[in-house]
């Protein structure tokens, strides 16, 4: 019985009500990071369904509590000795945190995660204090689709 209703939820999703969004920094910003973390600014939303930003375009909340293919990727001038998460509500997100043991100056990492409406996520440096340079072109960015 659970998987029909399983199903039935996901025959109801169709592409114009499915939650997605994309946001990307495009500018090269350069990032004060301090040991505790440090936001992103994503200010270029490629796309965003049933996400909203706030002002700075550093968190995003949620709209549609369901199942999330949540993924990110970071690059950065010069390699450093980063760690880099997805926050929600303030905590560093296990399945997506990448927690640097060598110096990188490329960070990825994807996950699909169960999120609920008012959730607030934020693309995060942490673990060292210092500055990071995200190349230009696409420095960061961070994606959302809700899949169940």
């Amino acid at each position: 019985m659970a998987s029909s209703i399983s199903l039935e939820y996901l025959n109801s999703i169709t592409p114009g009500n499915t939650a997605a969004f994309c946001a990307q920094n495009r500018v090269g910003s350069t990032i004060a990071v301090i040991l505790l973390g440090t936001a992103i600014p994503l200010a270029s939303m490629i796309y965003n369904n049933g996400f909203s930003a706030n002002a700075s375009n550093t968190q995003f909340t949620v709209q549609r509590t369901g199942v999330y293919h949540i993924s990110y990727k970071i690059n950065v001038t010069a390699a450093a000795l980063l760690s880099a998460s997805v926050y929600k509500n303030g905590t560093a997100m296990s399945e997506l945190s990448q927690v640097a043991a060598i110096s990188l100056s490329s960070y990825a990492c994807e996950a699909i995660v169960s999120l609920t409406q008012g959730d607030v996520l934020q693309l995060t440096f942490y673990g060292l204090l210092g500055t990071a340079v995200l190349s230009s072109g696409v420095g960061a960015v961070l994606m959302g689709m809700q899949i169940a």
